[in-house]
């Protein structure tokens, strides 16, 4: 069953866009289109090597857009994004993200009263992964002073922790 699977990927991820440049080039070339415009052939390669790697390294705008659902805040315009670290979703759409994120420090006393407000408990319980593992690895000279947690229904935990620099907060988000 696992070779069947392999073999699928391995169709769609590589042969399809292979096949549809080939029809794209013989196509251009049948029609006696300029040489220099038979490298249209190359976007389905392009689009989906795109893809993949959007897929595998997830852009800032993925993590904002985490920090909005873990928050219900907006990622504030001066944040910034340190590290960040996230796997890849599995068939039912359930992965973990985590990332490291500076803020200014009224911002930062606004977020905690907002996740309190919105039912977050102040507690030490950290969900091991490896996306955690990765951002604590990146900060070892910091520490939590304080740290929070809440789980949504749905198999949703979120998880907010506030480093002892007064700027920068530990953002996780894990379904299953």
């Amino acid at each position: 069953m696992m070779i069947l699977l392999l073999i699928v990927l391995f169709v769609i991820i590589v042969l399809i866009p292979i096949g549809l440049s080939i029809l794209i080039y013989k196509f251009i070339k049948r029609k006696g289109v300029d040489k220099k415009f038979r490298v249209i052939a190359l976007i389905p390669i392009l689009i989906f090597a795109y893809l993949i790697f959007t897929a595998i390294y997830p852009s800032n705008e993925f993590y904002e857009e985490d920090f909005l659902e873990v928050t219900t805040l907006k990622f504030p315009e001066n944040g910034i994004i340190k590290y960040k670290s996230a796997s890849y979703p599995d068939q039912f759409g359930d992965y973990t993200s985590c990332f490291l994120a500076e803020f200014e420090k009224e911002y930062l006393e606004k977020l905690k009263r907002s996740i309190i407000e919105k039912g977050f408990v102040e507690k030490s319980g950290k969900i091991g992964c490896d996306e955690l593992t990765y951002i604590e690895n990146q900060i070892k000279d910091k520490k939590y002073i304080k740290e929070f947690s809440k789980e949504v229904e749905g198999g949703k935990i979120y998880y907010i922790g506030f480093l002892n620099d007064n700027k920068s907060v530990v953002i996780e988000r894990t379904s299953w």
